[in-house]
């Protein structure tokens, strides 16, 4: 499986996991690349929960990805701490939706 990721994405993981934290990621994903859960509105974008260094899951990442089943890649949309960022808002939210279907699909 190939894995794609943004600009904004390679900037905001390097911020907030080690290399070997995110390797376990692209494991994980590569394994069960339906993981995260679809969020409703977003043409199929996922958010997955995972579990920072000293947080868990709840204190975690967020991390926004798009699965295309055909051909299998994964597209690495954005990354946030929950403590940062509880959740997208509708307009990042839609900006990310845009940004699959104008840029990847």
């Amino acid at each position: 499986m190939d894995i794609i990721e943004t600009p904004t994405f390679t900037r905001q993981i390097i911020e907030i996991m080690s290399d070997d934290e995110y390797s376990e990621l692209q494991r994980v994903l590569i394994k069960k690349p339906d993981s995260g859960k679809i969020i409703r509105g977003s043409g199929g974008i996922r958010k997955l929960r995972w579990a920072s260094k000293g947080h868990g899951k709840r204190g975690g990442a967020r991390i926004l990805y798009f699965w295309f089943v055909t051909p299998r890649k994964l597209l690495m949309l954005f990354a946030f701490p929950k403590n940062v960022q509880a959740d997208l808002n509708h307009k990042q939210l839609k900006i990310l939706k845009q940004l699959v279907q104008e840029e990847y699909t």
